[in-house]
């Protein structure tokens, strides 16, 4: 913002160009039902700043009568304060974020649904994780030689589960929707990923732009 030059033009030439292309493009709710799930992706992307080679953190929430619908109602995107030195740290630090997210969005729901007497049924927030290695350090109270030096605020998220208050869910890479916050992806995968996050529908005059 302070010292704009060529290349950032062209970031903003090609943000334009999405945004006409895809212009049709809008959140999809499908609000039926009488339970109420929170369900998260969570996703990082290890060092991709090659400045200060910081990683950065994403989580996308949403809230569906079912497991298997994606409402979304809560994301965000931001580089993590710390350098990670492992992609397992990298995944940890960001599965610290979005329990946070969870245990918020949860306690403000169990809010609305007893005070204003929705009656809706709830559960404990599920958070979907592409890292196995991040997932075992979650639910594993031991240290070792490639986790020692993590610092105990990121432990958070064990806590939470041991207290709960959140459950960890392992899913495939290709299904993770937080993956569209943190990295590039194959015109295939990002197509397949909009879809699973009930954004549509597609112009099909400029699909392929």
């Amino acid at each position: 913002m302070s010292n704009p030059n060529k290349e950032h033009f062209n970031a903003i030439k090609n943000i334009w160009q999405y945004l006409l292309a895809y212009e049709s493009f809008g959140l999809i709710y499908d609000c039926s039902g009488q339970d109420l799930y929170i369900k998260g992706y969570c996703d990082s992307d290890w060092g991709n700043d090659l400045e200060a080679r910081k990683s950065t953190s994403a989580y996308i929430y949403s809230l569906a009568s079912d497991l298997g619908t994606n409402n979304p109602i809560s994301w965000n995107t931001q580089l993590q304060k710390t350098i990670a030195l492992s992609s397992c740290e990298a995944e940890y630090i960001a599965l610290k974020e979005a329990t946070k997210e969870a245990i918020y969005l949860n306690n403000m729901l169990s809010y609305l649904n007893n005070n204003l007497k929705l009656n809706y049924k709830t559960s404990i927030p599920t958070i979907l994780v592409d890292s196995d290695s991040a997932l075992k350090l979650a639910e594993n109270p031991e240290f070792h030689k490639r986790s020692k030096h993590i610092d105990i605020i990121y432990h958070y998220t064990r806590a939470a589960i041991e207290e709960n208050k959140i459950k960890l869910v392992s899913i495939p890479s290709n299904k993770n929707i937080a993956d569209l916050l943190t990295k590039n992806t194959a015109k295939n995968i990002f197509k397949s990923l909009l879809q699973l996050i009930n954004i549509g529908p597609m112009n099909p005059i400029n699909s392929d732009k």
